[in-house]
């Protein structure tokens, strides 16, 4: 059974730029993988749910498959995902990033001077009034 077998599609809620935006994701528990947005766009990002926050600052994924690995290996970390809070978000980022790693997860793509960059210095994007996917810039 993959991982993929356990998670359930929905459709869930996430901020853009212009205001929220309803996108199909494969979720389990209290953590879904999407499409990213924004400097992600092309990517698998994997949202906390109850926050709205997406762990984009420990990389994002090629290929769903090492996506729905690592967000059901994220899943099972805890059992109170439902109650944590945006602060408890950097201490467990420490226990996040070894499986992110281990499923393929691709760095973030760095910023520099409004421009955002992928490996080699390529120009692969541009952010929008200040707004990149999920976060302000």
């Amino acid at each position: 059974m993959s991982a993929l077998d356990l998670c359930e599609r929905e459709t869930i809620v996430v901020a853009t730029h212009d205001g929220p935006d309803a996108i199909p994701s494969w979720r389990y528990r209290d953590l879904a993988c999407h499409n990213g947005l924004g400097g992600e766009a092309g990517r698998w990002v994997i949202t906390h749910l109850p926050s709205g926050l997406a762990f984009t600052q420990l990389g994002s994924f090629e290929k769903i498959e090492d996506a729905a690995a690592a967000l059901v290996e994220v899943a099972l970390l805890r059992n109170d995902w439902p109650y944590i809070e945006r602060d408890d978000l950097q201490r467990i980022a420490e226990q996040v990033r070894p499986i992110f790693r281990k499923h393929n997860a691709k760095p973030r793509l760095s910023r520099h001077g409004g421009t955002i960059y992928g490996p080699g210095k390529k120009v692969v994007g541009r952010p929008l009034n200040g707004f990149d996917g999920l976060e302000k810039r």
